[in-house]
């Protein structure tokens, strides 16, 4: 038998036998921000999504502590039903430039013997106001892949028709970023919040009420001693069958 094809064919066994995946698509994180306490002393927020086997999901964090301080009795954290919410007041970021400022939200994941593949992030993003003009705001996406370097998109909830002491007005803002590949390692995606306001007018209000991260778990399977020993038969069955051919 030809030595390069007797190599390539234990490499193929080892391949095929040894990296085997499965995926299995979830939801991978997600944070409902509900009962969290107010801006000037909320620090993170848990993960509601159930566990996933082969993947480790941090709390949401804030880049600093009171960075969305209260004003007008507002908060950083919200629950979004109709009869019970709060806000974070758009006081708090207005000018700002929160990438160069370093004023963001962050959560990791973390896999162990597994990939991840990513689908969507999609954040709950809502407006409320008690003054006149139009309310905005953008969450700026970017991970650590490249160093928080580049964004990966940016979501905008914006309204010019939320009449003054309206129910708050949401939307669900959805982020594709399957782009990102295969990922064998940690990674951490920050959420940098910015003004989208025309005016200056007080009284406006950005609520975010929920975020989450779609994508499938690809667990690396490496066989036991015993499973390895079970294959061997059948690369041993190979190589007889291409020498005889040889022959």
């Amino acid at each position: 038998m030809n030595r390069s094809v007797m190599i390539c064919t234990m490499l193929t066994f080892i391949a095929l036998t040894v990296f085997t995946a499965s995926a299995r698509a979830a939801l991978l994180a997600e944070y409902q921000l509900q009962g969290s306490g107010s801006g000037a002393s909320a620090s993170s927020d848990a993960n509601d999504a159930t566990a996933i086997p082969d993947l480790s999901v941090s709390a949401l964090a804030i880049s600093q502590t009171g960075l969305f301080a209260e004003d007008n009795n507002t908060t950083l954290v919200q629950d979004g039903s109709d009869d019970s919410y709060a806000w974070f007041s758009r006081a708090s970021i207005l000018g700002a430039d929160p990438v160069t400022d370093g004023h963001y939200f962050e959560f990791t994941l973390t896999p162990t013997d597994a990939t991840l593949s990513l689908d969507t992030l999609t954040a709950r993003m809502g407006v409320s106001k008690q003054s006149f003009g139009a309310v905005g705001w953008s969450l700026i996406v970017r991970s650590s892949l490249d160093g928080y370097a580049a964004d990966l998109g940016t979501l905008v909830r914006y309204d010019e028709t939320i009449g003054r002491n309206d129910p708050p007005v949401w939307d669900d803002l959805t982020l594709d970023v399957s782009s990102l590949g295969v990922i064998t390692g940690p990674i951490t995606f920050r959420l940098y919040a910015r003004d989208e306001s025309v005016d200056d007018a007080s009284n406006k209000y950005l609520l975010l009420d929920t975020v989450s991260l779609t994508g499938s778990v690809n667990a690396v399977v490496i066989p036991t001693p015993a499973a390895m020993s079970a294959g061997l038969p059948l690369l041993s069955a190979l190589m007889m069958r291409r020498r005889h051919r040889g022959a």
